[in-house]
């Protein structure tokens, strides 16, 4: 080999390592949960093809969905405040509010690892109490390897602990999830 085409060479698996080791880092800071159903072959499908997430119908994978929360709304929309707030960066704005219901605008920041992502909170009066769904994309034309999808399971996540520490009021999610 030629010293010029040895560095091609050099230069050119050097790009493909890292760019494996940001892939492989992307995906791990994404929490991708390769092998829950329905699959690695249909996570990684998602994952590469899509930029967005969203808990209503629809959804190729299994983990999100809308949850109904019974209780004091008041405490329900505090809950919800905090939760945001465990997020560095995270802000909320309401768009529209009409007694217990309404949507708010979530702003998810950029980071090493992600785009910007806007998510759409709703709340939904029904006779159980109030239903969320969260809908969210990610500020990029390209697939974000699950980063909305996370985003949003750690959103609920965080309600779900505020809910346990500060229920003030008979307060938890509806035992179907849904």
């Amino acid at each position: 080999m030629t010293g010029p085409f040895r560095w091609s060479l050099i230069a050119v698996a050097v790009v493909v390592l890292a760019g494996g080791v940001y892939l492989g880092g992307d995906l791990i800071s994404n929490n991708t949960n390769l092998w829950n159903p329905p699959g690695p072959v249909k996570r990684l499908g998602v994952y590469f093809s899509m930029n967005k997430a969203w808990t209503s119908e629809g959804y190729p994978l299994p983990e999100l969905m809308d949850k109904v929360y019974e209780g004091d709304l008041t405490v329900l929309d505090q809950n919800i405040l905090r939760s945001i707030h465990h997020f560095n960066g995270w802000t909320i704005t309401p768009l529209t509010v009409s007694g217990t219901g309404g949507t708010y605008r979530i702003t998810v920041p950029k980071t090493f690892w992600r785009a910007p992502e806007t998510i759409i909170l709703t709340k939904t009066p029904i006779p159980e109490g109030v239903r969320l769904s969260l809908s969210g994309h990610a500020l990029t034309s390209h697939p974000d390897l699950g980063a909305t999808r996370n985003s949003i399971l750690r959103f609920y996540h965080a309600l779900d602990n505020e809910i346990a520490v500060h229920p003030l009021v008979v307060f938890h999610p509806h035992p179907d999830g849904g």
